[in-house]
């Protein structure tokens, strides 16, 4: 059985030669191939969570000080797939940066994401959004139990880092808490063109006496 197995790919082979094929991993489970980046994904609606299609994603391997990109667009169901050779040794950095349309985009500036030569791997991240979002943010009075700052209006004044941007975005952002502390100085419509930190000030407005 064994034989006739080992004939049969063998014909088959032959055959695939005859038309042009010349892949040596061609019909080998688990064949390894050329050392390469290979990073999948897809990207979402941060408000939403609705698929993208048309992003531009840009993979850039940097070796020292020369750089190395690929760019893909993501489909219908906002999913993409980005493929870079590896020449010589693993790059220094693995950076991904992203374009979604109406957007100034942004950078992920470092990947975890190692070369791999095995045929059908690949890094797999998790979706990223069309544009950075931020926490929600919760108030408490400080003591040994829970006292949220309730009804307390809270200010923030952008000073420095990334910059904001959206439909959403004052000078300054904010917000009054509600009962639980809880306040949306960031509410959705308020988006960052990095992901490096927004500095600026933040003053919270407690009742008297504080």
């Amino acid at each position: 059985m064994w034989r006739l197995v080992t004939a049969v790919m063998v014909a088959f082979c032959e055959i695939a030669t005859l038309n042009g094929c010349s892949d040596s991993c061609s019909f080998v489970v688990g064949c390894r191939d050329s050392s390469r980046l290979a990073v999948e994904g897809r990207v979402l609606r941060s408000d939403s969570g609705q698929a993208i299609n048309g992003a531009f994603l840009t993979l850039i391997a940097r070796y020292g000080g020369v750089a190395d990109s690929v760019r893909a667009v993501s489909d219908a169901q906002g999913d993409f797939s980005l493929v870079l050779p590896v020449v010589a040794a693993a790059p220094d950095n693995v950076a991904l940066r992203v374009l979604a349309p109406g957007n100034p985009g942004y950078l992920i500036s470092s990947l975890d994401c190692k070369p791999v030569i095995q045929w059908g791997d690949a890094c797999v991240l998790n979706p990223v959004v069309d544009a950075p979002t931020f926490p929600i943010f919760q108030f408490l009075y400080r003591s040994g139990l829970p006292n949220p700052a309730a009804n307390t209006l809270v200010t923030f004044k952008r000073t420095g880092g990334a910059t904001l941007f959206g439909p959403e975005v004052t000078d300054p952002l904010q917000v009054v808490t509600a009962d639980d502390g809880i306040g949306l100085l960031f509410r959705p419509g308020v988006h960052s063109t990095s992901l490096d930190p927004v500095v600026g000030d933040l003053t919270v407005n407690l009742p008297p006496p504080i």
